[in-house]
């Protein structure tokens, strides 16, 4: 049941990473094309950044009281409408709308489909870590992105509005097949009314924020995913007209897109093996791969095309490396009970990060240009890397100078 369950977690990611990446090769041009600027591209995604703040942990809650099975079923059909909105969508306000239904989509899917894994298998008696099944479902549901990514460069050279109706048709499919597929046997269903249940969801927003706020392995997280969403905005949402002059062909760009994932692979790949580097310690790992981020965007187009493109490329590793470190670290640390909530707890920092980064990049961009944009924002990423490295050395030191015995003469 342990390899059955995994695989049921592995094919339901492939299928949904599948289907929202069929629009990555073309999105911000797409946007373009509709006559946003820069600045209100990323005006679109701080709606989709801010639909996530309001809901992530009311879906936490949701996905613990109701099941995680439900709400990943709803994630899939919510998204499915998203993304039949957007391709029938011509205005910011029409894209706006389009953004708020798909983050209210993946707000029910965050946490609850890693919370479903993580105590689905320990349901079936899997005890170990979770680093290196998250780093072989990553790789192996890696295939589905490389595919909507060249699929998607495909279908945008035919119509631009084309991949967001196949990404519906498949998200639907996704949906129905998590109806049918997946089991949730750990899973107590509640009997009481509506209204008990949403006092059960409000006890348990309330006890996750209040575990959240005093655990310091969370709160670590939390901090370092807010800095990162900050930082890696510029790039999300900039790679695309940055690189699209020196390239000038949209099934390149797709191609990009899908080196891009293999590239996030081989991070995720290599994650066990870098935290193996680092003797262990998941909070040295992290930071390190933090401080390589932050240091490659920010000097990636200082650098003439396709010296910039390789540096771009590159600090993809780190970013796959830190995504599955920090998912492991979060899981391995927090009690089953509240598990989603405290997933989406962890959510609501990228989110906030993402909104100011947006924000930010976007203003920097269209007033100053991409490359600046980028510099600011990898350089944000890096300071605060020097600063956690510096803290935590200086609390080695007074912990050390308060262990060891004084010497009277």
């Amino acid at each position: 049941m342990i390899a059955l369950t995994i695989r049921k977690y592995t094919v339901i990611s492939l299928l949904f990473r599948l289907s929202s990446s069929l629009i990555a090769p073309g999105y911000t041009l797409f946007l373009a094309e509709k006559g946003l600027n820069l600045f209100e591209i990323n005006m679109v995604n701080v709606v989709f950044y801010v639909t996530l703040l309001m809901f992530e942990i009311p879906t936490g809650a949701f996905a613990d009281i109701y099941g995680r099975k439900n709400s990943v079923v709803v994630s899939c059909f919510m998204c499915s409408l998203g993304a039949l909105m957007y391709g029938n969508s011509h205005t910011f306000i029409g894209f706006a709308c389009s953004e708020s239904t798909l983050g209210i989509g993946i707000t029910f899917m965050n946490g609850a489909f890693m919370a479903w894994l993580k105590d689905s298998l320990t349901y079936h008696g899997h005890t170990d870590k979770m680093h290196s099944i998250l780093a072989k479902t990553s790789v192996v549901s890696s295939v589905g992105p490389i595919v909507g990514t060249l699929l998607g460069a495909y279908l945008v050279g035919i119509n631009s509005h084309l991949p967001f109706f196949i990404e519906s048709i498949l998200l639907f499919v996704t949906g129905a097949l998590s109806v049918l597929w997946l089991t949730e046997e750990y899973f107590v269903k509640s009997s009481v009314s509506f209204n008990d249940a949403i006092k059960a969801m409000r006890h348990t927003i309330k006890v996750s924020i209040v575990y959240g706020i005093k655990n310091p392995i969370v709160r670590f997280i939390v901090l370092m995913s807010f800095i990162q969403m900050l930082a890696v905005q510029a790039p999300n949402m900039q790679w695309q007209p940055a690189f699209f002059k020196s390239i000038g062909d949209r099934q390149l760009v797709g191609l990009i897109m899908t080196a891009i994932i293999v590239i996030l692979s081989i991070g995720h790949m290599l994650a066990p093996h870098y935290l193996v580097l680092m003797k262990n310690d998941e909070r040295k790992a992290l930071v390190s791969c933090q401080f390589f981020i932050g240091f490659l965007i920010a000097i990636s187009l200082l650098f003439p095309f396709p010296f910039s493109l390789l540096c771009f490329l590159i600090h993809e590793i780190a970013r796959g490396m830190y995504s599955t470190l920090k998912t492991a670290y979060l899981h391995d640390h927090i009690p089953s009970k509240e598990r989603a909530t405290l997933s989406s707890f962890e959510a609501v920092s990228p989110h906030t990060g993402g909104i100011i980064g947006l924000t930010m990049s976007g203003y920097i961009a269209q007033s100053h240009g991409i490359p600046t944009a980028w510099l600011v924002s990898g350089g944000i990423l890096v300071i605060f890397c020097l600063f956690v490295t510096w803290r935590d050395t200086k609390e080695v030191e007074v912990f050390s100078s308060e262990e060891s015995p004084t010497t009277k003469t």
